[in-house]
């Protein structure tokens, strides 16, 4: 039979055949050019198959091909050399067996512990309460007017736990369970190109594993420019939108700055808010859209743009560089993957 033929009766690329064929594991006759296999050449494509099978490379094959023949015309020390192949193959599979077998213990206990957490039920009844610290940073985003507070209730650490802000041209927010309630934000996040937009992984289920690695060393360059300026970085803001950096870096990142958490979504907000409930960091969280949030003109240092910029275009047909441009210092950085 032709080459064709003959790969399609065991399943495989013609291409594969000819590579057995390169390395002397099949041997065909030749006729007018082209490859013929018979019964033997069966025969030698069913030992590759069976010592692959076992575990044999291609060139142990070839050494178990090379004493077999040898054994089969009696040759003693061909056959002593077949049995040590086998011994040391059978020694590396029960090895190798045991590492397989403490992977699948540690997997299965893996698969029940994060079974355990997502099925269970969260009583958390932490209060978050929003740090006095905003008020250094509030402006009306209408008039640039100056925000106060209505209505306030505030902690015995100095916290706010619940307040009304609002300005004299009409402008109103309000501050509710840590979160600075803007206008514009929505119970879940308008921007529906990925499926779980609103989850703590955002959008890197729905990347290759190729635009996970670029997006990998984009996030490390701006994790190493953001540390190159150390905690002289007074203010941090990120989002909106996606936050795949902060929830990789954010453990590691300067402790002195305060880090502006930004979201239309109240939904994501609040996720993100439990998420990082005990990392240590000085946090301020907003909801609204970004036109309307009340933060004083030029008061961040750094924003971290983990695909915010393009997000906001494709949501609202709008360029949030626009709106950073009155919020980042004259020397404050913009660093990020859009």
């Amino acid at each position: 039979m032709k080459i064709g033929e003959f790969a399609g009766k065991y399943h495989i690329n013609p291409s594969t055949v000819r590579y057995y064929v390169d390395k002397a594991l099949i041997a065909p006759r030749r006729e007018n050019g082209q490859y013929v296999f018979d019964r033997h050449c069966m025969e030698q494509m069913d030992m590759v198959l069976y010592y692959k099978k076992l575990g044999f490379s291609l060139e142990e094959t070839g050494l178990m091909e090379y004493y077999e023949n040898a054994s089969s015309l009696g040759d003693k020390k061909a056959a002593k050399k077949i049995v040590e192949l086998l011994k040391q193959k059978l020694h590396e599979t029960r090895s190798r067996f045991e590492e397989l077998n403490e992977i699948s213990e540690a997997l299965t206990g893996e698969i029940d512990k994060y079974k355990a957490l997502s099925s269970s039920v969260s009583h958390d009844t932490k209060e978050f309460h929003m740090p006095l610290d905003i008020l250094n940073i509030l402006m009306c985003p209408k008039c640039r007017g100056n925000l106060s507070l209505k209505n306030a209730i505030i902690s015995e650490t100095g916290n706010i736990v619940e307040s009304d802000v609002g300005c004299k041209c009409g402008y109103s927010a309000r501050i509710s369970d840590g979160i600075l309630i803007s206008e514009g934000c929505t119970d879940v996040s308008p921007f529906k190109i990925f499926e779980n937009i609103d989850s703590v992984s955002a959008i890197t289920d729905d990347f290759s594993a190729e635009y996970s690695g670029l997006m990998e060393r984009a996030y490390l360059y701006m994790y190493q420019q953001i540390l190159s300026h150390g905690n002289s970085l007074g203010y941090i803001m990120t989002g909106p939108f996606s936050y795949n950096f902060i929830f990789k870096y954010m453990n590691n990142l300067p402790d002195e700055p305060i880090y502006i958490i930004v979201d239309v979504s109240t939904r994501k907000i609040e996720k993100i808010q439990r998420y990082f409930s005990g990392c240590g960091k000085k946090l301020i969280y907003i909801a609204g859209q970004m036109e309307s949030i009340p933060l004083k003109d030029k008061i961040i240092s750094c924003c971290i743009d983990d695909f915010s910029t393009s997000n906001y275009i494709f949501t609202y047909n709008k360029n949030l560089l626009l709106i950073l441009n009155r919020l980042i210092k004259g020397n404050g950085i913009l660093t990020g993957s859009s």
